[in-house]
């Protein structure tokens, strides 16, 4: 479990790297996550056409011809749920309800993703948090191709810092994640996943249990 810790909390530390370009708008609010994720494509085509040496993985023509797509929502999963995960019959129950929401917004030119725009919620609004993920962008491309669609969400695992992408709803949901070592370009089987998931997270709870009770980890 450790090597997969591991590995996926490399992931998320890219990730966030990859978000270093987080728009300075004074928290600028808007009404919906498209329109916040609009604002935050001007902003990355301001910084892609200033010259600046920078590598998001997209030129300013590409997304200057993009449009977005489909919100990516992205939800933390209640870590103690994920303890008895042969009782859970979809990811989409076990959400944690006191998580601000937050979405991918992807923006698309010829059909594929060239980027994609951070958006949270505040209140009744929405804030750009973060521009050009290089990560979720490749990962969503290859979700979308394995799977045929566009509505996609994403879950994190807290404490084993995995990362599902799903596709379909309810008893249709289908599951995509390189947590177990395996391809986003092919579907995971919910046992599988599951059990590996309960697994690791009694795993962790038998030994870093007692550090998370003293509030020495973060979760």
């Amino acid at each position: 479990m450790k090597k997969a810790i591991t590995k996926a909390t490399t992931l998320l530390a890219l990730l966030a790297m990859s978000f270093c370009l987080v728009a300075q708008n004074d928290m600028q609010m808007f009404k919906s996550a498209v329109d916040a994720a609009n604002k935050g494509k001007q902003d990355l085509l301001e910084v892609l056409k200033s010259g600046r040496d920078i590598n998001l993985g997209v030129s300013a023509e590409q997304l200057q011809g993009a449009t977005a797509g489909e919100p990516i929502a992205y939800q933390m999963l209640d870590f103690n749920a994920t303890l008895e995960m042969s009782r859970v019959k979809n990811l989409s129950s076990i959400v944690k309800t006191d998580e601000p929401a937050k979405m991918f917004v992807p923006y698309m030119n010829n059909g594929k993703v060239v980027t994609v725009i951070e958006v949270a919620q505040r209140g009744e609004g929405w804030i750009v948090s973060g521009l050009g993920g290089a990560i979720i962008t490749k990962q969503v491309n290859e979700v979308m191709a394995a799977s045929g669609s566009k509505k996609i969400m994403i879950y994190e695992v807290p404490n084993l810092r995995a990362m599902v992408y799903t596709t379909g709803s309810g008893n249709d949901e289908m599951y995509y994640t390189n947590y177990l070592g395996g391809s986003l370009r092919q579907a995971v089987g919910k046992e599988t996943l599951f059990n590996q998931l309960q697994a690791d997270a009694k795993k962790f709870q038998d030994e870093f249990g007692d550090m998370v009770k003293e509030q020495r980890l973060v979760r």
